[in-house]
């Protein structure tokens, strides 16, 4: 009986070894860059970089929102697209055809359509997957990308999100199919539902999108993150590569494919060679350059468009020091090149971006924006840092990233500890010099040290004279 029950046993674990295979799917885990969070593909036999894409991720989005068109598009490895001609820009929470940005393939990204002769699409927030490659239909299994809570939206896409409790949201859109409930608790790699082409009539594929709160707002984000040269045009939140640190990305140049029906009109690729094109677009801060402690100022911000060039979009951030520096206003009234965004809830930035579809030409000054300061308490020197990527309207208008540092120095005017523009017995109380007088005095043996307007005694009125000669020491002033 025991020899028997041990050969069931054995046979038990053979046929699980041999068969199990065939009723799951094995999902690599990938190592994300955002803590101990990352995503598994939400594709069986597919990962991030063999997956066909035909619709990319837009770093240049005017709001942190779907379908906002703005003639421009700029992939997470840097390649940039301009659309040819006129088209229709803003945004529309309709999906409309006109979203597209012609231009040569991304030579970076060697798993996109290879049978698309455009860049997909403008304002896309996520990415859009081809799921035909696998099955004539495109009805193929779609998969959790990590653990979380399901939630069902009955939309015209079959829109299914899974919020992941750290943050971060999943979203699998034009399901044929779904094989989850709301509330449903899933687990990583689990069948969520089936792809297809619900609103997207005859072309199925995973729209698949990833969301990330951001002072209580869900926000679209790049699970590749930002691989390009410079600074991530994105102005909404910091992408992250969620997906394998050890991901492929080719840096070989391929042969540029272009729509024989159009005119294109790229932007290169900045690649890093040293042969690089002079002088590069600047962006600085015109103003005062020192103030007291409590006094406000406004700086313009000013962008220097050079001779023979043409900026047709920029992105721009201004880092400030918060222990120095208050934000209270950042406007464009003045401005002569309005951005199309403006981003200040972000500790110690202002982040912008802006857009013209014509492109200005230069040499030309422009004043973007107008931002009001106000100084604390924090003596010293204030650095602030400008950042900028910007993008010309013509091949050769190709600009470099650039950084610039404006120099504030912040000062007590002489003994005025409070800020209010003059002298007086509050800033004698604020700075403890009184305190400091009254002890110095009970240490020595007569007042003269201490009792500066030779009154024969040691009062505010000291103090209130010390302060006036130097606010950060004890006077040593004898009477004569």
């Amino acid at each position: 009986m025991k020899e028997n029950c041990g050969k069931n046993i054995l046979i038990y674990l053979l046929a699980t070894m041999i068969f199990m295979p065939f009723y799951f799917t094995i999902i690599p885990i990938a190592r994300g860059a955002d803590g101990d969070f990352h995503l598994s593909f939400p594709l069986p036999n597919r990962d991030p970089y063999s997956a066909v894409i035909i619709g990319l991720f837009d770093h240049f989005q005017m709001e942190p929102k779907p379908y906002c068109s703005d003639e421009f598009i700029v992939t997470y490895t840097g390649e940039e697209a301009v659309a040819s001609g006129s088209r229709r820009t803003g945004c529309d929470t309709n999906k409309n055809k006109d979203l597209y940005s012609y231009s040569p393939i991304p030579a970076r990204i060697p798993n996109y359509n290879p049978k698309s002769t455009v860049l997909s699409y403008d304002g896309n927030s996520g990415y859009d997957y081809q799921t035909t490659d696998q099955s004539p239909d495109g009805k193929i299994n779609v998969l959790a990308a990590a653990d979380g809570i399901v939630t069902v939206i009955p939309d015209a896409n079959h829109t299914t999100y899974i919020d992941h409790g750290n943050n971060y949201r999943t979203y699998y859109v034009h399901l044929f199919k779904r094989k989850v409930v709301n509330g449903y608790s899933i687990k990583r790699g689990q069948v969520i539902g089936t792809a297809g082409d619900f609103g997207s009539p005859g072309v199925p594929h995973l729209h698949f999108e990833v969301r990330k709160n951001v002072d209580g707002k869900y926000v679209p984000v790049d699970p590749y993150g930002w691989k390009g040269k410079g600074n991530d045009p994105y102005m909404w939140a910091a992408n992250v590569d969620l997906w394998a640190a050890t991901a492929p990305i080719s840096t070989t140049v391929l042969p540029t494919v272009q729509a024989s029906s159009v005119t294109p009109d790229p932007v290169p690729l900045i690649t890093g060679k040293t042969t690089v094109p002079t002088p590069s677009h600047r962006a600085y801060l015109s103003g005062k350059t020192s103030m007291s402690k409590g006094e406000e100022t406004t700086l313009k911000l000013i962008s220097e468009i050079p001779s023979g060039k043409a900026l047709k979009a920029y992105k721009l951030t201004l880092s400030y020091n918060q222990t120095q520096l208050d934000l209270l206003s950042a406007t464009t009234e003045t401005s002569d090149f309005p951005p199309t965004g403006i981003n200040t809830n972000s500790p110690g930035k202002i982040i912008i971006n802006g857009f013209n579809p014509e492109g200005v030409k230069g040499p030309k000054e422009l004043n973007l924006l107008d931002i009001k300061l106000k100084s604390k308490g924090t003596m010293g020197e204030s650095l602030l840092l400008i950042t900028m990527n910007s993008y010309g309207a013509e091949s050769n208008d190709q600009f470099l990233p650039m950084d610039e540092v404006f120099k504030l120095n912040i000062a007590y005017q002489t003994g005025d500890a409070d800020g209010n523009g003059v002298v007086d017995i509050f800033d004698a109380l604020l700075l403890g010099e009184y305190q400091a007088q009254l002890k110095k005095a009970s240490e020595l043996p007569g007042l003269s040290a201490s009792d500066v307007d030779c009154n024969g005694k040691v009062d505010l009125s000291d103090a209130l004279k010390i302060v006036q000669f130097d606010a950060r020491i004890i006077s040593t002033l004898e009477c004569k």
